[in-house]
């Protein structure tokens, strides 16, 4: 990676990776506790479309480089070093399409769609307790180049031609056309999940591993307008989304479609934010009663 390409590394990636998450934030910054210095006053901003950030406690700021030189405490070059090793090639999230922002397709181009298996995307489905095999089984390898620079993700197919949900370490996106996933097993009940890594937690929280019943995948809550003619011949909806506020929006709007039908799922994990976080804490329990 030359400087231009370590300098689009997603700063709001690298706190998060670190265990640093804004206090609040909107599309455009993020207000953090300063991860550089003692802050009881979330006095740390990022820009998360200039991907630039500046502590306004001590009057200081720049790029990625300059804010892992001063966590590591450690000089420019080195944190370059470091920066160019980790495992994953990966951009600030601005420059990816989202759910609120349209980007020029041609800029956009799928290198190659193969079987999952890159150690780096591996590691990152193991740190979020999903069964491997379930992940190999659905999704994919995506490489892409985004303005001449490339990059690879795990892949999720939506329904829409050569159109994937992207996912790595550091950011989710989506290449193509944002679209819901369905998978049809000709049941007469369905599951509904708001993202692919929800679906592959549910079916790695399952002793056989196997879906039974038919999904859909919204991949963005969006989506749940476009899915209602698929969700109206189902007996029952069991349905999985998160729980923030849009999560309970569109349950609502789902519900209130098929009142007779809908069954919200979402009190089985109603102290976590989604069912990820949900395995994730069952994973780790039991790891500890075992230690005990």
């Amino acid at each position: 990676m030359n400087l231009d390409q370590i300098k689009t590394i997603s700063i709001h990636g690298y706190l998060a990776k670190n265990g640093f998450h804004p206090q609040r934030k909107n599309e455009v910054r993020g207000i953090y506790i300063s991860p550089i210095r003692k802050d009881n006053n979330a006095s740390f901003s990022v820009d998360f479309q200039k991907n630039l950030w500046y502590d306004h406690g001590i009057g200081k700021g720049g790029s990625i480089i300059d804010l892992v030189s001063e966590m590591e405490n450690c000089s420019i070059p080195d944190a370059i070093k470091k920066l160019e090793s980790d495992s994953f090639s990966f951009h600030r999230e601005s420059a990816i399409c989202n759910e609120k922002q349209e980007r020029p397709e041609q800029l956009f181009t799928i290198l190659k769609v193969k079987k999952l298996g890159n150690f780096a995307l591996i590691d990152y489905l193991n740190e979020r307790c999903i069964d491997i095999d379930i992940a190999e089984k659905h999704c994919c390898e995506v490489y892409y180049s985004i303005n001449n620079k490339r990059y690879f993700a795990i892949g999720f197919a939506n329904n829409s031609p050569n159109s994937y949900e992207l996912r790595n370490k550091y950011f989710k996106s989506c290449i193509g056309k944002k679209d819901f996933t369905y998978i049809n097993n000709g049941a007469k009940r369905s599951v509904l999940f708001e993202g692919f890594m929800d679906y592959l937690s549910f079916l790695s929280m399952q002793e056989d591993r196997h879906l039974s019943t038919d999904a859909i995948i919204l991949n963005s809550t969006a989506n749940a307008k476009r899915a209602l003619d698929l969700l109206c011949k189902y007996d029952e909806i069991h349905s999985y989304l998160d729980n923030d506020q849009t999560g309970s929006e569109c349950s609502l709007f789902v519900q209130n479609h098929y009142p007779d039908s809908f069954v919200d799922c979402r009190k089985e994990y109603s102290s976590f934010k989604d069912l990820n976080e949900f395995l994730c804490w069952k994973n780790n329990e039991e790891k500890l009663g075992y230690l005990r």
